[in-house]
């Protein structure tokens, strides 16, 4: 296996030429990438797919892309914020369009709980900058059908989403705090909800070959 480049070495030395996707690590479909984190170093991953977010926000247009991953026990993807954050995001939950699941996370007190009744916990989320409502997203989703190492127009697709982003302040087994993130992720036009849950990593410690 040759020598790879972990996301801050690609971030740092990348040249500021405005590519066609916001693709901030240079990767490509079926690039191998390894988490350098105890739960996931035992694990070989893929890049599936590489989707872009794109939101407006007071007229500013803010760009970030997901890097779905293939390889793990779940679903996981690692994302690149525009401003250079790195999350690691696991999913953890599907669920059908359901009404009442929809006036959630939609209520007014802008909040989340998840209830483990089995070990009789509750894990309160909050909204990210006190946010109601949802973010609308237009995802662009760029997947290598034939594996060729290109990408083509019928490998370009689009799509648009609405999302919930939330916050908790947790502590790991030492008792060192940490914040977690909640994304709950609303496809359209069949209204599936996805659930996803991560926190922000350092970006040494993925390395993509």
């Amino acid at each position: 296996m040759s020598e790879g480049q972990t996301l801050w070495q690609i971030m740092l030395n990348k040249k500021e030429v405005k590519p066609e996707y916001f693709n901030p690590i240079k990767a490509r479909v079926d690039s191998l990438v390894k988490v350098d984190k105890i739960d996931f170093r035992n694990t070989q991953f893929t890049i599936e797919s590489i989707r872009e977010y794109t939101r407006k926000i007071s007229g500013d247009i803010y760009i970030f892309s997901d890097y779905y991953l293939k390889g793990g026990d779940s679903p996981t993807k690692v994302r690149v914020m525009y401003d250079g954050t790195v999350l690691l995001i696991k999913q953890f939950d599907e669920i059908p369009f359901d009404d009442g699941f929809l006036a959630t996370v939609n209520d007014d007190n802008g909040q989340f709980e998840i209830r483990d009744d089995d070990v009789n916990t509750v894990e309160m989320f909050k909204r990210l900058q006190e946010l109601r409502g949802p973010w609308d997203v237009d995802v662009t989703k760029m997947l290598d059908k034939n594996g060729d190492g290109k990408l083509t127009k019928d490998e370009i697709s689009k799509y648009k989403l609405d999302y919930w982003d939330y916050w908790r302040q947790a502590h790991n087994e030492v008792n060192e705090p940490y914040t977690e993130y909640l994304f709950v992720e609303m496809e359209k036009p069949t209204g599936m909800f996805t659930l996803w849950r991560g926190t922000e990593i350092d970006p040494q410690a993925v390395t993509l070959f």
